[in-house]
């Protein structure tokens, strides 16, 4: 059998429901743009494994073959350890039914109903956005300053995207190295991402009675187009994706999993 570069580790974290409200750097806005990826985690990796999972069969190359298995394993135990957390927010008073509805009914309807390697085009984009933002939560202090196990959580969970970033992408380039099909998967994923995100964020700060204020405004700046630019390198991120020849693995990003899968393997020690 091939050997797999992608590592599955099995993890069981537990969450406080103490936890402070606004847990990411004292901001609503940080805090409820990751509660709003805590929601949506669970049915998009479910979706990215049920999507994979019927197309392995058809990967003749057997690395990229076994690469796409432990992709499939990793997408789990994130999606169950995000799951766990969403009952500390149902503690903290928050509704997101609406929310988690939704994204359900469209991955499933997408499932069902869209051409199968459009699906398959759709994790490889959606995977290209999960590994810019584990990139920007890995190299900037975004996670230095909370609740410990949050920081653990999201730092394994950033890792591990950026690990196994390239396999979706690989699969695809196996089944149909089609430049229009991985451009409309990336168009079809950038509308449903963002808009989940902003039904997310209105959720969450509704309840808060944050969408207004202006320091919530002045953080979502922040975060968008000031010190984290993420709203500017998803642009980026979102044009790179274009250019004919471009790769996941072009982008240099491995160094920051591998110091903190060295980091968790330390503490275990420890």
């Amino acid at each position: 059998m091939e050997t797999s570069s992608i590592t599955v580790r099995k993890k069981d974290y537990q969450f406080s429901k103490d936890l402070e409200r606004f847990w990411l750097v004292d901001s609503a806005f940080a805090t409820h743009f990751a509660n709003t990826l805590h929601v949506l985690f669970p049915p998009g990796e479910n979706f990215f494994v049920k999507v994979i999972n019927k197309v392995i069969s058809q990967i003749p190359n057997e690395k990229i073959k076994q690469d796409a298995k432990n992709f499939s394993a990793q997408e789990m135990q994130h999606s169950l350890q995000h799951k766990k957390f969403l009952s500390v927010l149902r503690h903290q008073g928050y509704n997101f039914n609406l929310l988690e509805n939704v994204a359900s009914q469209t991955m499933g309807y997408i499932e069902k109903k869209w051409p199968q390697k459009l699906q398959v085009s759709m994790v490889a984009a959606f995977e290209h956005y999960t590994a810019l933002f584990a990139k920007i939560a890995l190299e900037s202090d975004l996670l230095e300053h909370t609740d410990e196990e949050m920081k653990t959580l999201f730092e394994w969970h950033a890792a591990e995207e950026i690990e196994h970033k390239a396999v979706a992408f690989d699969v695809l380039k196996e089944l149909d190295d089609n430049y229009i099909l991985r451009a409309g998967g990336m168009v079809a994923s950038t509308t449903i991402l963002w808009g989940l995100m902003g039904l997310g964020l209105f959720t969450f700060l509704k309840k808060d009675k944050k969408l207004f204020d202006f320091a919530t405004l002045f953080q979502a700046y922040q975060v968008f187009l000031g010190e984290r630019q993420l709203g500017l390198r998803s642009v980026k991120a979102f044009w790179q994706y274009f250019v004919p020849n471009f790769h996941p693995n072009q982008i240099q990003d491995a160094h920051l999993a591998k110091a903190i899968f060295e980091k968790h393997e330390q503490r275990k020690k420890d």
